[in-house]
């Protein structure tokens, strides 16, 4: 598919046979009553038994305003995977692709379901913080769970603790605050290049670390919000880059946000304007499955 024009990139700058995303689609969103933080979810997919971790089954309702029952053995943040999983396999098994590419009506059920399953998971759920692992020197990503068809990821900021302007290799990206604010701020080429297509590198033959491949684009910054606790906002290369943090004003520890990437990113493309240039690298966890590691991986 070709790339589109990002001269307006805030507006409808999808191919035909992408989703379509209005402004108000792509920055920080929040859904009716928002602040009143029910715990009512609305699952646009079939009745779903799961069995997660051979742990006893929790359901996904086929009605479309039934509440989801966040009930799991070994945690909430357990049954919110499952029902996942049965939202990306409803898609897969309708044939669509989970990527950014994504037709409309795939894309639209998707993120209408991951957004409501967010809600109902954050209002009242907080077993997330066993995940939630501090560096004093920089933000980490500690991993939650992975498959095929995601990975979720507790990301925490320390106050002042910022990422670099990055991209999210044709992945889906969802954001949710789980704790104290941060700010997003997104980024497109002012000479209009195509960055959703801008160099790759094969993960088999990446170094250790970082790898440069090519001078930074001229980038200038389209949009800034705050992300609050319990608000989701979404992103993918088509629309923008980004750079997430926590302001130096959140009380320590700091920020913690929970990001769902579909598929994984294997390969992130960070932008460093300062010293004009682009790298790659493969992300690594600073911790994963709630252990802590000596070394990222």
């Amino acid at each position: 598919m070709s790339p589109p024009s990002i001269a307006t990139p805030l507006i409808d700058v999808l191919p035909d046979k992408a989703f379509q995303l209005k402004k108000e689609d792509m920055l920080t969103q929040q859904l009716p009553d928002e602040r009143q933080r029910d715990t009512t979810a609305v699952v646009d997919t079939t009745s779903t038994q799961l069995n997660g971790l051979g742990a006893p089954t929790c359901t996904i309702p086929k009605s479309l305003t039934a509440p989801v029952a966040f009930s799991h053995p070994d945690g909430s943040i357990y049954c919110l995977i499952d029902s996942l999983k049965a939202a990306f396999d409803s898609e897969r098994q309708l044939g669509f692709p989970i990527n950014y590419q994504q037709p409309a009506e795939s894309f639209t059920r998707l993120d209408q379901t991951v957004r409501k399953l967010m809600k109902a998971y954050t209002s009242s759920h907080d077993d997330w913080r066993k995940f939630a692992f501090f560096n004093p020197h920089h933000y980490v990503r500690n991993l939650v769970d992975s498959n095929d068809d995601f990975e979720l990821i507790v990301i925490c900021w320390g106050p002042g603790q910022y990422s670099r302007i990055h991209n999210h290799a044709s992945s889906h990206c969802w954001l949710t605050c789980l704790d104290g604010a941060v700010e997003e701020g997104q980024y497109v080429d002012e000479r209009n290049q195509a960055i959703a297509e801008y160099a790759t590198t094969d993960v088999a033959q990446m170094p250790a670390g970082e790898a440069e491949i090519g001078p930074c684009p001229h980038l200038k910054q389209c949009h800034r919000a705050t992300v609050m606790p319990g608000e989701t906002a979404y992103i993918n290369d088509y629309l923008c880059l980004h750079s997430v943090g926590c302001p130096a004003s959140v009380p320590a520890p700091g920020s913690c946000t929970l990001h769902l990437y579909a598929p994984p990113i294997k390969r992130a493309t960070i932008f460093v304007p300062d010293e004009g240039r682009v790298v790659q690298r493969i992300p690594g966890f600073f911790s994963v499955r709630g252990a802590r590691r000596t070394t990222q991986e």
